[in-house]
């Protein structure tokens, strides 16, 4: 893959759906009563959104 270039349209949708799953995750709600796995997983996704920050992509 060395050498290659990656296309502007490759990276907008990338960034498109990077947003759209974002968005999902952070709108999911979590259940009051979680089952074990339920609660790993929310935790996992919270930590996720927590540590990635939102990106901003400007093309011009």
């Amino acid at each position: 893959m060395e050498g290659k270039r990656i296309k502007k349209s490759v990276v907008v949708e990338l960034f498109r759906q990077n947003q759209a799953m974002r968005e999902l995750l952070d709108k999911w709600p979590a259940r009051a009563i979680m089952m074990d796995y339920e609660k790993e997983w929310n935790a996992e996704r919270q930590e996720l959104l927590a540590r990635l920050e939102k990106l901003d992509l400007e093309l011009g």
